[in-house]
């Protein structure tokens, strides 16, 4: 459901918006239990909302149209209702909370914190791409946001 009310909201943008969160997902994938995690995770986001900016460089090359030319400026026809870089500071939020969440599920099993049925779940089957995309992509929290009680 997520999946396609983004689709719905960003249009062609949604395969950005899948690109962060694959990056957030291999970098936590690889750095969970390590002492790189969280300041590559912290990087990372810092530099996925810097680089979405209109006034950095970088920005012109976030167009299908710039990265394959006529074919790619029929699929950014296809925007959706929004600009897909207006939600990517509350996705790099769930992505952060998503890859911070599996650093401390790998530190707690090495540690062997848990009780014994806890301590043979392995860690990577609940912290898979589409456990990342389900937690980024959440249809609630696109509409309303996180909110603080």
């Amino acid at each position: 459901v997520g999946l396609a009310f983004v689709l719905f909201i960003h249009g062609s943008g949604l395969a950005f918006l899948l690109g962060v969160a694959f990056l957030f997902f291999q970098t936590s994938k690889r750095l969970a239990g390590t002492s790189l995690a969280v300041p590559c995770t912290w990087i990372l986001a810092i530099s996925v909302i810097a680089l979405k900016e209109p006034r950095w460089p970088f920005r012109q090359f976030l167009y299908f149209s710039t990265l394959f030319g006529p074919y790619g400026a029929r699929i950014d026809q296809f925007s959706g209702e929004y600009d897909w870089s207006s939600s990517v500071n509350l996705l790099v939020l769930r992505l952060v909370s998503f890859s911070l969440d599996q650093h401390k599920a790998v530190l707690d099993k090495k540690a062997g914190k848990g009780s014994p049925e806890e301590q043979k779940i392995d860690v990577s089957t609940g912290y898979s791409f589409l456990g990342c995309c389900t937690h980024g992509l959440y249809a609630p929290l696109w509409l309303a946001g996180p909110t603080i009680c």
